[in-house]
């Protein structure tokens, strides 16, 4: 009777180990099908949330990289009475380039001052006759990295028409086409902008426009600290360089 009833026993164990295994298995699926990636903020500083992404100090948005080009060249190279760095701020009572005797080695930053737009004579290597740059173009001038950035207010200087500083000449860059960053390093790219400067006068009041087509060489730097300098000046260059770019690099697009 004890050999029949031994024959006629189950094995649970394996029945056991199935089902936990099962278990186990649709608790997982039940984890993954309500695991949601978590959405990452940012807070302003006046107090709103926006959505970020996460990028390693080498990446750019292409959005961005585009956005600062287009910006960079839009101070640099409107030349007129109302300086476009003046009319963002104020919108009114645009005042006349007067020009301002300071040097690239020499410059008064303590007297630099977005409200009143005044023209920026910039010295030749030589110590010869400086010409002037408007305060747009010195301004935008801090967008460039500083080994570049004093031969290219030189090269400004010599193309800005001296009537843009009384009134009776204006110079717009028109942007026909930006095309999309292109990597050429680690945290470098290149962008070629199609454009043409507009040149307006009062013997010709229909304008002549140059070619201006350029490749734009932008790379990434360190975001300055916000609270670096509260100076209009120190705030200027802080509003140029918060995207963590600057440009060390402009030329003509090859094959011209």
């Amino acid at each position: 009777m004890s050999k029949l009833l031994e024959s006629k026993s189950t094995n649970y164990l394996p029945f056991v180990v199935l089902g936990t295994a099962i278990l186990q298995l649709s608790l997982i699926i039940l984890f993954i099908s309500h695991l949601k990636p978590t959405a990452m903020v940012a807070q302003l500083e006046n107090g709103c949330s926006i959505p970020v992404t996460p990028i390693t100090s080498k990446e750019r948005d292409p959005a961005v990289i585009t956005y600062f080009t287009k910006n960079f060249l839009f101070l640099m190279f409107n030349w007129s009475v109302a300086d476009p760095a003046h009319i963002a701020e104020t919108e009114v009572n645009p005042e006349i380039n007067k020009g301002k005797e300071v040097s690239v080695e020499s410059e008064m930053v303590s007297e630099f001052n977005l409200l009143s737009p005044k023209g920026w004579p910039v010295q030749a290597d030589d110590g010869s006759t400086s010409k002037n740059v408007t305060s747009s173009s010195w301004y935008a001038s801090y967008a460039l990295s500083e080994d570049f950035r004093g031969q290219f207010l030189q090269k400004v200087a010599e193309i800005t028409p001296k009537e843009v500083f009384t009134g009776d000449t204006e110079v717009a860059i028109k942007i026909r086409e930006i095309l999309p960053p292109q990597a050429v390093g680690k945290g470098k790219w290149k962008v070629n902008v199609l454009a043409d400067l507009v040149i307006v006068s009062g013997e010709n009041t229909a304008g002549v426009s140059l070619p201006f087509d350029k490749e734009v060489y932008v790379r990434t730097v360190i975001v300055p600290d916000a609270a670096f300098g509260t100076t209009p000046f120190a705030q200027a260059i802080y509003s140029l360089q918060q995207s963590g770019l600057e440009i060390y690099a402009i030329k003509d697009i090859q094959g011209e």
